[in-house]
C-alpha cells in the first residue's frame, strides 16, 4: 500500500471511532438522565392488584 493510501484509510478509521465514541457518550448521557427521572419517578399509591381488586368490589356493589 502507499502511503497516502494508508493515511486515507486511518483518517477514516480515526473519523469513524470518534464519531462512535461521541455517539456512545452522547447515549451514556441519555442514559444517566432517564435513570434519574425514574429514580425520582412518584411511586403509585396502590398497587395494580389493589386497584384491580377495588374495581371489582366497586362493579360488584351495584
Amino acid at each position: 500500500m502507499t502511503a497516502s493510501i494508508c493515511r486515507s484509510l486511518w483518517t477514516r478509521t480515526f473519523l469513524k471511532t470518534t464519531a462512535y465514541e461521541k455517539r456512545i457518550e452522547k447515549m451514556e448521557r441519555e442514559k444517566l438522565n432517564l435513570d434519574e427521572k425514574l429514580q425520582n419517578q412518584r411511586k403509585p399509591m396502590y398497587t395494580f392488584e389493589q386497584m384491580f381488586e377495588y374495581a371489582l368490589q366497586f362493579s360488584l356493589s351495584y
